[in-house]
């Protein structure tokens, strides 16, 4: 048995596709634009070091503060890492989006999340990434 299909259906399959590719790269961003917003900015090597890629692929940004002057104006900072983060997600094909990485790599990545000890005080994390994935569960 044969069964003639009609010859749009490759393009309707297509725009399909790039309409999904569409939607899910909005969703990407304002995750993205989150992720920035929440992020506090000294040096702006966090805010900076965020990263979006498909999943397995190693690397990402990894800015460090050594050396880099304190109190960065944060809109600033924050736009750069913006650009940044949406040009991740404009590089990400269909198939990248089924499984991606968000993560940071600078040095205090960790510290930041979670908190640090300084001298005798404890110094709370902003947790960023926890309210990133409380609210995009």
């Amino acid at each position: 048995t044969t069964i003639k299909v009609n010859p749009s259906l490759g393009a309707k399959i297509k725009a399909m596709q790039e309409e999904l590719d569409v939607s899910v790269k909005s969703v990407l961003k304002g995750m993205a634009n989150d992720l920035v917003e929440w992020s506090p900015v000294d040096t702006g090597a966090y805010v900076n070091s965020h990263s979006i890629r498909p999943a397995g692929i190693g690397g990402g940004r990894m800015k460090s503060s050594e050396n880099k002057p304190r109190f960065q104006e944060p809109e600033a900072q924050k736009a750069t890492a913006r650009e940044e983060l949406f040009t991740d997600i404009n590089n990400l094909s269909i198939e990248d989006v089924k499984s991606i990485t968000i993560r940071n790599r600078s040095k205090h990545a960790s510290d930041v999340e979670n908190g640090w000890v300084f001298g005798s005080k404890t110094i709370d994390g902003y947790h960023v990434y926890t309210m990133l994935k409380d609210k995009y569960r």
